[in-house]
């Protein structure tokens, strides 16, 4: 585990300085093309989907137990150095040399209410199990829309650092051109020095960040991660139109996760049915075809063909309580699958109540930074433009400036928690909503 931390750390340090292990052509992602590639590279949804199969393969089982089962049997059988024995003047040997035989057998269930049962609760765990496969394809969608927010948002925190660092050193070039001819002071350049730095390491964190999430989004979708990456898009600012009621009802119509819950509490209930069907009889049919060459223990040059049929009765009188522990055991089962449904509805309503609280408080958040941006980039004209007639002082430009950068950054932030608080709430309605 800690090689591997050193490595991925090791990684975002390439990457951040813009080198790669290998001399590759930079992949240029949209948003879309991200969340296509993730839904085909993903290795949780695949298992997922594996699962899936696996359910399927269990319906046709149980599925072939209610169909007839019809087994074909061929023999040849050599017998050497037989004795031969005289009886009534006829010689003849109690086994055949050559033996064939040819058996056909067919059965049939005819009553078994745990087939029936087992049945529907196979192709309940089935449809369940394509429910859990929209769930993470949902999931693997909002982790994707996500971690490209993400990036895109350290990519823009680089922009603002890159051009406040611009910024410092024109105020900087200016501090100490007015200081040579004494209009500033050493302790305002000094100033601008220290706020240069500290631009520049932010500048280097920023590009760390960016480097990190990228590596991050590349691991989810299952990309090499020294791979060279460009992002192709930006914030978009989407209203989602829909009430609290509306969503929850919305969401207990569609999200994946409550389905999948109520197809497996039925297949609880189906599978404890068919382990108490098990303590009523079974009848079963059969019926069977021979073809021999031989009657008794005489060979005979022609074959011989014969046949029977008939109903088997089963009915187990004692068992020393084993049906009766799986039965009940069965019944426990089912009411933990009640109480996981009911548990899964609580937790549904719960994330669509938090995510729309969460995109409530986004909303009004980005429009509160949106007038701050606003304000801080007429607040640093103002003073440049002071500073310029000699009226403000460079530490008041200055004081604007880091004001400014701070605006521009906590918005940048708002966009980001605001398309993220929509994905969210798109998830916990069940993947997607359109009014």
């Amino acid at each position: 585990m800690q090689n591997r931390t050193l490595i991925f750390l090791a990684l975002v340090v390439l990457y951040s300085q813009g080198l790669s292990a290998y001399p590759v052509d930079a992949l240029e992602l949209t948003l879309d093309q991200s969340v296509e590639i993730a839904l085909q590279n993903n290795t949780d949804l695949a298992i997922v989907k594996h699962r899936r199969s696996l359910a399927d393969l269990q319906k046709s089982e149980a599925l072939g137990a209610a169909l007839p089962d019809l087994d074909l049997t061929a023999r040849y059988q050599y017998e050497g150095n037989n004795p031969e024995i005289e009886f009534l003047g006829q010689r003849f040997k109690l086994v055949p040399d050559n033996s064939y035989l040819f058996n056909a057998k067919l059965e049939q269930y005819l009553y078994s209410g745990a087939i029936a049962s087992g049945y529907r609760a196979a192709r309940e765990l089935f449809s369940g199990s394509e429910y859990d496969v929209i769930a993470m394809e949902n999931r693997v969608v909002a982790e994707v829309n996500a971690l490209f927010y993400r990036a895109l948002y350290n990519r823009e925190l680089i922009s603002i650092s890159e051009e406040s660092v611009q910024q410092l050193k024109v105020h900087l070039k200016d501090s100490k051109d007015r200081e040579s001819v004494g209009l500033n002071t050493s302790y305002d350049t000094l100033r601008f020095e220290s706020q240069l730095a500290e631009a520049r390491s932010v500048l280097v964190t920023g590009k760390n960040q960016y480097s990190y999430s990228i590596l991050e989004l590349l691991d989810y979708m299952s990309i090499d991660p020294t791979t060279s990456v460009q992002l192709k898009g930006s914030f978009q600012i989407k209203q989602l139109n829909i009430n609290l009621s509306e969503a929850l009802v919305f969401a207990m119509e569609n999200r994946p996760e409550i389905k999948s819950a109520k197809e497996s509490s039925k297949a609880a209930k189906d599978m404890a049915i068919a382990m108490r069907s098990q303590v009523f009889p079974t009848v079963k049919g059969f019926a069977n075809y021979n073809l021999s060459n031989s009657s008794g223990f005489v060979e005979s040059d022609e074959l011989v063909d014969s046949w029977n049929a008939g109903i088997n009765i089963k009915f187990n009188l004692f068992d020393g309580m084993e049906r009766s522990s799986r039965y009940r055991k069965k019944f426990v089962e089912s009411y933990i699958a009640d109480l996981e449904h009911s548990r899964t509805i609580r937790r549904v309503r719960l994330e669509v109540k938090a995510a729309f609280d969460e995109l409530a408080r986004a909303k009004e958040l980005l429009t509160s930074q949106s007038k701050n941006v606003e304000y801080a980039e007429e607040t640093y004209r103002i003073a440049s433009v002071s500073h310029r007639e000699g009226v403000a002082t460079q530490l008041k430009v200055l004081d604007a400036h880091l004001s400014l950068r701070k605006a521009k950054s906590n918005y940048s932030k708002s966009l980001y928690e605001n398309n993220v608080a929509r994905v969210k709430l798109l998830m916990a309605l069940g993947g997607s909503y359109e009014k």
